[in-house]
């Protein structure tokens, strides 16, 4: 009897395991699959890093078991997911990826180096007044020469964060500027901005056609030694899944299978990945199209493993995945479960020396700061 038992928990096991091994490699084909021919591939996206820690619990276990061939499976599976799981999870062993990540970067600016940041603002930490606005602070003091801005909100209304008190705010040490507002009214001014301590020039928004979100470009001068080296910076903020505050608790929550079968979430997501994906085609060209090397910036609002992010990573590379070892690097948490979607890509002209992600609670995002020399 015993034996039986313990034969029909392997098989359940085994069961287990090849359900993990399916739902890893479907999750995969979310990079190379736009999501308008297959919607279902995007979402099941969302849950690679489970299926993978899932498959590698299996690998191991199997190894602990007199059937220790098996983990043949789950090790097969994680092989064939090595472009995502690359992705997803840093690898880099160079020496600044081995250094603690603190809140402050400890060393001075080598030459011919930029340090860019890129902050989704959360409507300037949620409308909060210039004198009490601690987001405004942390960009003063993240010793950023380029700040981009996605979700910059500034109001006539002098309650809020009006357009001059925020540029009195920073100008000082950013004196050039680049607003590029999605949405303009008798109200308030929404979408992209750039602070810089360098000249902008070449302005130009990307018609990505969406309302509320926005991209473009601009080519920054940076003076070196003896010359001017110009790059073009992008700003981006891709298609939002649009979701609300009581959605995103029902995705979280036990019931969460049961809510995303029963609900218009399924159908608001499709739309979403489907406007990015036609958003990231255009705004790929303008990369390519670029005459000087590329700084693509901003809050994407898809995962590694995502068709989004496959496109417009291309021939790019992450300062993130280049400068961090073991790290997942969520920008957006809620509950304790997070996601990366915040990002500095760039040309190969630069290497990344550091990319630091500060747990600072002023947005619903976190601020991603990398330095590049060149």
């Amino acid at each position: 009897m015993h034996r039986i038992f313990h034969s029909i928990g392997h098989v359940v096991w085994m069961t287990c395991n090849l359900l993990a091994v399916v739902l890893l490699l479907t999750a995969d084909l979310a990079m190379i699959v736009p999501p308008t021919k297959l919607h279902f591939l995007a979402l099941m996206a969302l849950g690679f890093e489970l299926f993978a820690i899932t498959n590698l619990i299996f690998a191991v276990s199997w190894l602990f078991s007199s059937r220790k061939s098996w983990s043949v499976i789950s090790v097969l599976a994680l092989l064939i997911s090595i472009t995502p799981l690359k992705a997803t999870f840093s690898t880099s062993l160079n020496k600044s990826s081995l250094q603690s990540h603190s809140s402050e970067f400890n060393e001075e600016k080598p030459l011919n180096s930029l340090r860019i940041l890129t902050y989704n603002t959360h409507l300037l930490q949620n409308n909060t007044p210039i004198e009490h606005n601690d987001l405004l602070r942390y960009v003063r003091n993240s010793g950023a020469d380029i700040v981009c801005m996605q979700e910059y909100a500034v109001y006539k209304d002098r309650r809020y964060p009006t357009f001059q008190a925020v540029k009195n705010a920073l100008t000082d040490l950013f004196p050039y500027t680049y607003f590029d507002f999605s949405i303009h009214n008798q109200r308030l001014q929404y979408g992209l901005a750039v602070y810089s301590k360098f000249p902008l020039i070449h302005k130009t928004t990307i018609p990505i056609h969406a309302e509320g979100n926005g991209a473009n470009y601009c080519d920054v001068l940076v003076p070196t030694d003896n010359r001017t080296d110009t790059f073009r910076l992008f700003n981006n903020h891709l298609q939002s899944n649009s979701l609300l505050p009581a959605e995103i608790d029902s995705l979280l929550s036990k019931n969460a299978g049961h809510y995303t079968l029963h609900s218009p979430l399924p159908t608001k997501l499709a739309r979403a990945y489907t406007q990015r994906t036609e958003q990231v085609q255009t705004i790929r060209q303008f990369i390519d199209d670029s005459p000087y090397p590329v700084i693509v910036c901003g809050d994407f609002n898809d995962i590694p493993v995502s068709y989004t992010y496959h496109q417009l990573s291309r021939n790019l590379k992450d300062a993130f995945l280049t400068t961090s070892f073991l790290r997942t690097g969520h920008t957006f948490v809620k509950r304790g479960l997070g996601i990366r979607i915040d990002y500095i890509l760039h040309s190969d002209l630069f290497n990344a020396t550091d990319c630091r992600i500060d747990h600072v609670n002023y947005s619903d995002h976190y601020p991603v700061t990398t330095t590049l020399v060149w």
